[in-house]
């Protein structure tokens, strides 16, 4: 009798102790891996030997969005409540010029004043055209191909139309004009064109990326002989995105400073290139503790180091990369 009062008092306690499922349930799904969210991740990318590939990462997703030829598009016209004329300067020597404001002159090229886009951000400081493209007649010099060859030339204009835009199209000559139509797309920061084949909806949507792998023009000595040049790296989303680079920080010990928010620039080369060097015995080279943090607004910020511009093959133009989420 004495050992089954006992048994009988185990079981009660047992049973007391148990948890009603439904209970217990929220408090499995409120359980984190800190790893998962804290923990080192990597990435890579391939843009090809001839950089021809513009790429967009996510660090909140961890995910490649969208990879595209840097040849699919031209220009590009922002969806600001100020609309913008951007340039794709992945393009060799693609630049532009104001021409004539009789759309049906002939324009001659050697006439004209040629400008580029840079691409620290989108002041008027930093863009060619701009805010400043209604009811202007633009020369567009298109750059080469990948074979170094040169591409040609096209005048163009924007005109609103409604809650869209008009692209007008011809040979410097007037001839084979051609025109397309686009509505304006707010759930993007821009639209882009190609001048031969109209819009071309290729950078993803507001919010989804961080980082453009991409051709991009730098400026060396831009006080005393500025001179475009066009190198390979990283520009940030537009879109409340922003970052700091730390030298000589070595992004396995980083911790994120007080006064982070402070540093933070929005600049879109904030990352840039020259996290690589090149060496003629060795090929590119990482530069070593080299720590950024890339804020994605609302979405937290992320340490982040390059690891290697070269594949498993030895071949350029495949960035590679760790990164973690900072608490």
């Amino acid at each position: 009798m004495k050992h089954f009062l006992t048994l009988f008092l185990a079981l009660a306690v047992l049973m007391g102790c148990r948890k009603d499922p439904d209970l217990l349930d929220p408090i499995l799904v409120e359980t984190i891996n800190l790893n998962d969210v804290y923990g080192t991740r990597m990435a890579s990318v391939s843009l090809g030997a001839d950089y021809r590939q513009q790429a967009y990462f996510s660090l909140v997703d961890n995910r490649w969005v969208a990879t595209h030829d840097k040849y699919d598009w031209e220009v590009a016209m922002t969806h600001d409540d100020t609309a913008k004329l951007l340039l794709n300067h992945a393009i060799p020597g693609l630049r532009v010029a104001v021409g004539p404001a009789d759309w049906t002159e002939w324009v001659d090229e050697f006439a004209l004043t040629w400008r580029y886009d840079l691409p620290g951000g989108e002041g008027t400081d930093m863009l060619a055209i701009g805010a400043d493209w209604a009811g202007q007649t633009l020369v567009l010099d298109r750059g080469l191909d990948p074979a170094g060859e040169h591409r040609g030339y096209r005048k163009f204009r924007f005109e609103a139309n409604g809650d869209g835009l008009v692209l007008r199209v011809a040979e410097l000559s007037g001839d084979n004009e051609a025109t397309f139509t686009w509505p304006r797309d707010p759930n993007h920061h821009q639209t882009e064109w190609h001048l031969d084949l109209g819009p071309a909806q290729l950078s993803p949507p507001r919010d989804t990326w961080d980082l453009q792998f991409t051709n991009y023009l730098h400026v060396y000595e831009p006080d005393d002989a500025p001179f475009p040049y066009q190198v390979t790296g990283v520009l940030l989303a537009t879109d409340g995105r922003r970052a700091v680079r730390f030298d000589e920080t070595p992004f396995d010990t980083f911790t994120a400073p007080d006064n982070l928010n402070d540093l933070l620039s929005e600049r879109r080369d904030a990352v840039g290139f020259d996290w690589k060097t090149y060496d003629f015995d060795l090929g590119y080279v990482m530069t070593p503790d080299l720590t950024f943090v890339v804020d994605s607004d609302d979405n937290g910020s992320f340490a982040l180091t390059f690891t290697s511009f070269t594949d498993e093959n030895g071949e350029r133009g495949a960035p590679e990369f760790a990164f973690r989420r900072l608490p």
